[in-house]
């Protein structure tokens, strides 16, 4: 690429022709030198400087002169010897050390040009020729972004000068051609698996072409088939700083946070991916592995199956898509199991996220929503229950589970009309549900018709002998009709089931108290509070009795001791003001 120019710089001094007779001063020489130069008479003109120099040793410009004749004759090294001359005479002439880095070049010692070019411009910081003729040495040492920096310094100090522009134009094409050269080198070690051969390559088309963002990408890759995943992520950074809409770059980088653990990041880079190409199937693929690691299963899933939908023949996609519906189905069991754990042992809220992780999972899992509202129901939030109740009733209209407990959500609500309802479709559904006529039978009882609620209890029984609840509930019915017998049967069959059933021994005790057998009254009271000794009504019920007996000292105890349970009720502190009172007057 060699098109050093050598500038002419003649030093032409006053006019001054010697008279006939009289010897030529040392300007005269140097006079008629710059003549003859001028003139290509290139002999004579060393001959002229020479007699100059002959006459003044110091004569500088005589010796840089007498170098440029040198240099056209092709003498270059007594040309660099007269340059050399001149500059120990003036160490601040620019154009001796270009002259000398022209002869340098000329002789193919370009290290020696170059630091020549350094110091012209160093004196002359705006010779263009000078960074021209350097930027066509560092060029011809193989360096070309330093040429071309030079060549585009000279240009910016003289921009219509074609020379200038031919090399810019020209050395920015052969970076371009060695950078795509290494580049492609680069690939060629990445895909045989030479990634330090890679790396280098792709460092050296860097150098080149700073703004190459496919090679910082590829070198990248490289990286992250060391291992080296922060020098990767590094590389990836940059590509797509260069080139904001470089969605498989995206894609890297987030691969490479994957493996560094990161998986926050990586899904953000895999989203940005299939934002710029929503129809990369791996970067949905990557995206919906990371969120099954994360335990994201349901976004896992979406994702692997958006994957396979763009790649129907990926075996790998569909190998996703069938590990995470497993990993869902089995997460989701685990999540129900959970749940239900919870709600036997009455942790109601942590049985609410297990189901809810559950419905999450499998939205149309009908048995989670029904086991759910039993939780919110047993948190007393009632309307919830009947919400998951009823959803699950949508699912599966068969359900007669849902359908009774929703009964159960609506008799505690006081909603008894709509609870009956419910039971009764629960009794269509399945005539084998004990548990729904018991329900029911305690509906017909809230709204007063005992004799439909008898024949609930009484059917419960037939089909579960051993129902203690539906035995107290009948027999509390007989006892509202004032059928004591049948009343003191069921709740003796109730205790022969359950000898630990408070209620039974309590509601006995008021039946034998209604008979006038007080004793046994009292006796039953007093099982009941020791089965459970916070029982409020069974210390009235036996406070009562005490008091009919004559003794109204222990009576008063008694509703004492059932006020202080439930400081609120009206009715006990009635009957300690009644007593207290009954007492005063026989004192």
């Amino acid at each position: 690429m060699r098109s050093v120019v050598i500038v002419l710089a003649l030093f032409a001094v006053a006019s001054c022709a010697s008279l006939p007779g009289q010897s030529m001063s040392p300007e005269e020489w140097y006079q008629q030198g710059v003549s003859f130069l001028k003139s290509r008479q290139y002999d004579e003109a060393i001959g002229a400087f020479s007699e100059a120099i002959e006459l003044n040793p110091q004569y500088a410009e005589a010796y840089r002169n007498r170098g440029l004749a040198w240099a056209k004759k092709g003498e270059f090294n007594q040309a660099i010897s007269d340059y050399t001359k001149a500059v120990e005479m003036n160490p601040r002439d620019g154009q001796a050390y270009y002259n000398r880095g022209v002869a340098w070049t000329e002789k193919g010692d370009l290290e020696q040009a170059i630091a020549d070019y350094n110091k012209a411009v160093e004196i002359n910081p705006r010779d263009g020729q000078a960074h021209y003729n350097r930027g066509i040495a560092w060029s011809e040492k193989g360096e070309f972004k330093r040429g071309l920096t030079d060549a585009k310094k000279a240009l910016s100090l003289e921009p219509e000068n074609k020379i200038f522009v031919g090399l810019v134009t020209a050395l920015q094409a052969k970076i371009a051609s060695q950078g795509e050269d290494r580049f492609q080198q680069g690939l060629s070690f990445l895909e045989f698996g030479q990634y330090d051969e890679a790396i280098r390559a792709f460092s050296e088309a860097i150098e080149l072409s700073p703004q190459y963002s496919e090679a910082y990408r590829n070198r990248g890759l490289a990286w992250a088939k060391k291992g080296e995943f922060d020098q990767a992520i590094s590389d990836f950074t940059k590509a797509v700083e260069i080139n904001p809409r470089d969605g498989q770059t995206y894609r890297n980088r987030g691969l490479a946070w994957a493996r560094k653990g990161e998986s926050d990041q990586a899904i953000s880079d895999f989203t940005k991916a299939v934002e710029m190409n929503p129809g990369d199937g791996q970067a949905y693929y990557n995206r919906g592995t990371v969120w099954a690691e994360k335990g994201a299963l349901k976004w896992g899933l979406t994702d692997a199956e958006k994957a396979l939908s763009l790649e129907p023949n990926n075996k790998t996609f569909q190998k996703l898509v069938t590990a995470v519906q497993g990993m869902i189905v089995a997460k989701k069991r685990n999540r129900f199991r959970q749940g239900a754990s919870f709600l036997e042992s009455g942790k109601y809220n942590e049985a609410i996220k297990a189901f809810s992780d559950a419905i999450e999972l499998s939205p149309q899992y009908a048995e989670a929503y029904r086991n759910r509202g039993l939780a919110w129901a047993g948190k007393g939030e009632l309307d919830r229950a009947i919400s998951d109740y009823s959803t699950a009733l949508k699912m599966n209209s068969r359900d007669g589970q849902a359908y009774r407990n929703r009964g159960l959500a609506w008799a505690k609500k006081g909603e008894y009309d709509k609870a009956i309802s419910d039971f009764t479709t629960a009794l269509k559904i399945n005539p084998k549900d004990g548990q729904a006529y018991s329900n029911r039978g305690i509906a017909w009882t809230e709204k007063g018709d005992l004799v439909r609620a008898i024949a609930d209890y009484s059917k419960a029984l037939e089909i579960n002998p051993r129902d203690a609840k539906a035995y107290v509930n009948r027999g509390f019915t007989w006892l509202t009709r004032d059928e004591l017998d049948q009343a003191i049967f069921d709740f003796t069959m109730a205790l022969e089931i359950n000898p630990r059933a408070a209620q039974a021994y309590n509601n006995r005790g008021i039946a034998w108290g209604q008979k006038g057998d007080l004793d046994q009254a009292i006796s039953d009271f007093t099982m009941a509070l020791e089965i459970n000794p916070r029982y409020a009504q069974a210390y009235s019920n036996r406070g009562i009795t005490w008091a009919e007996t004559g003794d109204l000292e222990r009576g008063l105890i008694d509703v004492k001791k059932a006020l202080s349970l439930e400081p609120k009720n009206k009715s006990y502190q009635s009957l300690v003001a009644f007593l207290e009172d009954q007492i005063g007057s026989k004192e």
